[in-house]
């Protein structure tokens, strides 16, 4: 239940790593991650969304996670298990999630 990511504007380097296991309640395996926005997808705004194979979206606020304090938790929803790895698409700035139920807009 990591993430791992890059330095910011880099296309290689040491690999940091973002535990994700104590902000997953349902346990399950991260499946994916995207970016969701609450505009059109090009301001500032943007949020970083994280997937379990249990249907637990995780969305933190923030651009460097490696400052505990600048990576905050914007909030934990549950929704159906998703269909799989990648199902899941960001269509404007908004981020749809195909569910066992259908899909869901965030």
């Amino acid at each position: 239940m990591d993430a791992w990511y890059l330095p910011i504007d880099s296309v290689g380097g040491v690999l940091a790593k973002i535990p994700l296991a104590g902000a997953a309640t349902l346990g399950g395996k991260l499946i994916a991650g995207a970016s969701w926005s609450l505009d059109a997808g090009d301001g500032i705004d943007d949020k970083n969304v994280f997937i379990t194979s249990e249907g637990e979206v995780l969305i933190f606020t923030g651009s460097q996670p490696r400052r505990r304090r600048q990576l905050a938790a914007g909030g934990r929803y549950r929704t159906s298990p998703p269909m799989g790895m990648n199902a899941h698409v960001s269509v404007g700035g908004d981020l749809l999630l195909l569910t066992v139920d259908g899909i869901i807009p965030l």
